[in-house]
């Protein structure tokens, strides 16, 4: 019928294939069925849209399982930039090896599939080693940029203020390896308990700015900027979803308003030609930051799939 006459005006083989091919084509239709997309809202102030892709329900369950949720999710992102991952290193080695181990067990036959054998071999060969603390302990990261300037002058040095924070089963231990790794820090006493230390002047080398670092049983913390200490216990303690969200960003409009300043900066250090591409790119950075007021986006592992959500908050137009 009508498929037949598309693959022949394509020029695509109209032979059929073999059954081992339609078998295997066929598992990993089931394995991933559907992609859905469409918008939740559409208005002056917001724009909602989500996507979910259709798992196996089995195979669903273990990503899940594998990837956890990302640090701090439980409460809404905050300042510039906003960026939570979730980083299980020895939960997702093993999903990605049960996953290569199944392709060996039952190699793929299909002539056009049978790239996939090797490809899960090799990939297992890198990723099945012994992976060392404090890699072995992480669990998740999480970034925010409260604040940041360039500065003036011709050489200048940027201003910044933001938090860092590394989730793990055995922070202690991180901090002891960085302990050894750098002597500022060899006297350094932080307990477990969320309260900011400052950091000895030097810690950070090329940084003049205060420093801080806290620890709580399950994360350890770093803060940079004027202020900063003040919010990082709360930083430390703030939970993660219910659900498990593996990737959220949040960003403002004063995003875009940096990376234009990023932009003009470098428009002076450029040939003539590289000049007026900047000077564009700046100015459509200008009109994102009066359109957009903030973008939520995550990224969900749910017991279909995968969901994206993604909001956008737009100023009064």
């Amino acid at each position: 019928g009508s498929d037949l006459e598309i693959a022949q005006t394509l020029g695509l083989p109209t032979g059929g294939s073999d059954e081992a091919c339609k078998a295997e084509y066929l598992d990993l239709a089931n394995k991933f069925p559907r992609m859905v997309m469409g918008a939740n809202e559409v208005g002056a102030q917001r724009v909602r849209i989500a996507a979910q892709l259709e798992m196996q329900q089995a195979l669903a369950a273990q990503l899940a399982a594998a990837l956890g949720t990302a640090p701090g999710t439980g409460k809404p992102g905050e300042g510039v930039l906003d960026v939570a991952l979730s980083l299980p290193v020895l939960k997702l080695k093993d999903f990605w090896i049960a996953q290569a181990d199944a392709v060996a067990a039952k190699p793929f036959a299909c002539p056009s599939l049978s790239g996939l054998n090797s490809g899960f071999a090799n990939f297992k060969k890198k990723i099945d080693i012994n992976v060392p603390p404090p890699a072995s302990d992480l669990t998740g990261v999480r970034f925010t940029l409260d604040s940041f300037d360039l500065g003036a002058g011709p050489t200048p040095m940027p201003v910044f203020s933001g938090k860092l924070l590394m989730g793990s089963d055995n922070p202690a231990a991180a901090l002891a390896m960085a302990q050894l790794a750098m002597p500022p820090l060899k006297d350094l006493k932080i307990a477990a308990d969320g309260k900011p230390v400052a950091l000895p002047a030097g810690t950070i080398p090329k940084l003049d700015l205060p420093a801080f670092v806290a620890m709580s049983p399950k994360a350890l913390a770093v803060a940079v900027g004027n202020g900063e200490d003040a919010a990082l216990g709360t930083y430390l303690a703030a939970p993660a979803a219910n659900e498990p969200v593996f990737l959220r960003m949040r960003f403002s409009g004063k995003f875009y308003a940096m990376l234009g300043h990023v932009m003009q900066r470098a428009q002076a250090i450029q040939p003539p030609d590289k000049q007026a591409q900047l000077a564009q790119q700046s100015k459509l950075m200008a009109a994102y930051e009066n359109w957009i007021r903030s973008a939520d986006i995550e990224f969900v592992a749910t017991p279909t799939g995968i969901a994206l959500r993604e909001t956008v908050e737009q100023n009064n137009p």
